[in-house]
């Protein structure tokens, strides 16, 4: 039978850390590496070197980041060591507009991920994070209620804003400068 035999190797042979993941039936993963996104490389991008692009479209499917902590490396490298955590499914159910039979209703599942348990999705570079420290005392309540804070960042912020870059140039004070405690020792 050579169309089968044919049609299976054109798929992608699965990766040892995608069938691993498959019968995973454990809530939490620890990947170390460089993981989507993240990788300067053209070479291996956008998916980095680390760990196969369906192993990490699995690990996205089916779980959620909750901590991403940068680890030294070469400069050509950004690994990371990330926690992720099995989401829960729920579903919703939709009812047809027109017919009130409840066979006609879509059902469709969601992933849901606690509040506490989010990772921040507002986060710039150190150079525009005048952009986000300016939005509401909402928004930047829970960012400071975050153990850990980027004082790099900032720090990066200060060294770019202290530097000579002209007159044109115009990089605004950050007044919230994170206080001494705040640092990470």
């Amino acid at each position: 039978n050579g169309e089968t035999e044919s049609s299976e190797d054109d798929e992608e042979p699965m990766s040892l850390g995608q069938a691993c993941i498959q019968q995973y039936n454990g809530n939490y993963i620890v990947h170390v590496g460089e993981i989507f996104g993240d990788t300067l490389s053209m070479d291996q991008g956008p998916w980095g070197r680390s760990s196969s692009p369906m192993f990490q479209q699995q690990l996205a499917a089916e779980f959620h980041c909750i901590l991403k902590l940068k680890l030294p490396s070469w400069l050509h490298v950004r690994d990371s060591l990330t926690v992720w955590k099995r989401s829960e499914v729920c579903s919703i159910i939709f009812a047809s507009e027109e017919d009130e039979d409840e066979s006609e209703a879509d059902e469709v599942e969601y992933r849901h991920i606690p509040p506490e348990e989010q990772l921040p999705t507002d986060f710039a570079a150190p150079y525009l994070s005048h952009l986000i420290n300016g939005q509401s005392a909402a928004a930047s309540s829970t960012r400071e209620s975050l153990p850990i804070s980027n004082t790099r960042g900032v720090q990066g912020l200060n060294s770019y804003r202290d530097s000579d870059h002209g007159e044109d140039e115009k990089v605004p004070k950050n007044s919230n400068k994170p206080e001494e405690s705040d640092t990470m020792t």
